[in-house]
């Protein structure tokens, strides 16, 4: 499973699917850390261009939400609500135009593998991640 990769070689990552949403083409990673005994479960946004950037706003600027969702009770929810705005200038970049492939990601850690399986959120080998966008 994903945890033991993590813990036996210091990090696994995952992309999604990319989608277009509001334009903007984006998607979503998750990574997978190794720090001490315990594995990090951050997720993150990354956007790559689109066929529609000519026409878009530059920096991208919309409030996003990465979370997780309990498969059991779509109420109870891990996540975390950026703004580019406020994000601190060392990740403005991650929010520029694309040129020529995707930006780096940009999100945080948001729990870990251990409370995920703790608390009920994998089922089946499946974790439910997400990406919104407002617009």
């Amino acid at each position: 499973d994903l945890k033991k990769q993590a813990l036996e070689s210091g990090l696994k990552s995952l992309y999604g699917p990319k989608s277009n949403m509001y334009g903007y083409s984006v998607s979503l990673f998750v990574e997978l850390a190794r720090q001490d005994d315990e594995v990090s479960f951050s997720s993150f946004i990354m956007i790559h261009p689109g066929d529609h950037d000519l026409q878009l706003e530059w920096p991208f600027r919309k409030v996003y939400t990465l979370g997780i969702s309990h498969p059991k009770d779509p109420s109870n929810v891990i996540s975390c609500k950026v703004n580019p705005v406020n994000c601190g200038d060392d990740v403005q970049h991650c929010f520029l135009r694309p040129k020529g492939k995707e930006n780096r990601g940009c999100g945080q850690n948001l729990t870990t593998a251990g409370k995920l399986e703790t608390d009920g959120f994998i089922q089946s080998d499946t974790l439910h991640v997400f990406l919104e966008i407002k617009p």
